[in-house]
């Protein structure tokens, strides 16, 4: 599917806009700023875990999760966590719930807000560059 998108839209005879370029470094620092966010939530609960003399197996338990592998998938951001296993972690580990759960939308979301928000043309509804406001 990527290559398929990358063969339409950015061959060598593509036109590549300055539109193309600024979408592109957006989606670039959008997949970035998650990256980064996960593996922030990653290393906290892996140090709680091992504070609490405890494997992510044994936590996996806690939660009610049985696979060893599908709690590695939660821990390194592959599978989301569920709405429960983040009260879980929140309560049990004492992680902040501002610490697990992203608080940042995925650019074409956030398109198709700011697309939403446009068509209203309600003045009280405004936004910037980096997040949506409301007046």
């Amino acid at each position: 599917m990527i290559e398929q998108y990358e063969n339409e839209n950015w061959n060598a005879n593509a036109k590549i806009t300055d539109k193309k370029l600024r979408e592109s470094d957006i989606a670039e620092l959008a997949a970035e700023r998650e990256r980064f966010f996960i593996q922030r939530r990653k290393e906290l609960i892996r140090r709680k875990l091992k504070n609490l003399n405890l494997t992510q197996q044994d936590f996996g338990k806690i939660l009610g999760h049985q696979s060893k592998s599908y709690m590695s998938e939660l821990i390194n951001g592959i599978r989301p966590f569920s709405l429960k296993d983040l009260i879980v972690i929140n309560q049990v580990l004492k992680i902040a719930l501002t610490d697990l759960v992203p608080t940042f939308l995925a650019q074409s979301e956030r398109a198709k807000i700011i697309k939403a928000i446009k068509q209203l043309d309600n003045p009280k509804l405004k936004f910037n560059r980096e997040d949506l406001t409301i007046a």
